[in-house]
């Protein structure tokens, strides 16, 4: 909900604007107050998601336990939810940073960032870095679903990591500094109200046919079609719907 669409759409407008008809220390001192308070804000979350991943994972599967009982995957669920949630950390500002250089007509290395988690998956897959990491995972957790997990949360970090370099060399300084009462801050909170609406609407949508396809009443393999299914439509939708409208909006 933060880092699909909903922040980009938002930061854009206001960050170009404060290009055009700002000066340059200005424009890059707004943006690192929306970096810094986004860093904050998500921080809060991706901590607390990860304290409480018992309890998320428990709402996913809430009517799987009203009418079937427990399920022993859930507990790994649990803990790859530990691993996985500070993700939303790095992913969250990793949009930040791809909206800063759409705004400078800079869309090759954002989307090489994609090109870079998804790198970082499929090296945690092949079972590469899968020895290692699963050493410090207690006994009765040790699949290579750990291996995949840390892979998600370090090719997360990589997005941002990326990007940084190119906003640096462009002016920006990562002074660290919070400010939610600037009326460009203020504006990008304002502005991200629908967007963040219309994507909340279809993350709530995929997240209750989760909690229906996990339901005992549901053949084995539901939630991994489920994903699949959106998997598909999110390459046609990657491929030239969201690519097209990257390039045009800035």
């Amino acid at each position: 909900m933060t880092a699909e669409g909903s922040l980009g759409a938002s930061l854009i407008p206001v960050f170009t604007g404060y290009l055009r008809n700002q000066p340059a220390r200005d424009s890059w001192a707004f943006a690192e107050k929306v970096f810094w308070d986004l860093a904050l804000l998500l921080a809060v979350l991706a901590g607390l998601g990860a304290i409480f991943s018992r309890q998320v994972i428990g709402i996913y599967t809430f009517v799987f336990r009203v009418f079937g009982g427990h399920h022993p995957s859930w507990d790994l669920a649990v803990y790859l939810n530990h691993i996985i949630f500070p993700a939303v950390f790095f992913i969250g500002l990793a949009a930040v940073a791809s909206a800063l250089l759409h705004s400078f007509q800079v869309f090759g290395l954002p989307a090489a960032t994609q090109v870079a988690f998804n790198l970082s998956m499929i090296v945690s897959s092949l079972g590469l870095i899968y020895r290692p990491i699963l050493r410090w995972a207690p006994p009765g957790y040790r699949t290579p679903a750990v291996a995949l997990a840390v892979g998600i949360l370090v090719g997360a970090a990589i997005q941002l990591a990326m990007q940084l370099p190119a906003l640096v060399r462009r002016g920006m300084r990562l002074a660290p500094g919070l400010s939610v009462s600037d009326p460009g801050v203020q504006k990008v909170a304002h502005l991200m109200g629908p967007a963040f609406f219309g994507m909340g609407v279809y993350q709530i949508n995929l997240f209750v046919d989760s909690i229906f396809a996990v339901s005992p009443r549901m053949p084995s393999g539901s939630l991994t079609s489920l994903y699949f299914a959106d998997r598909v439509m999110q390459l046609v939708l990657g491929g030239y719907a969201i690519a097209v409208a990257t390039a045009i909006f800035p």
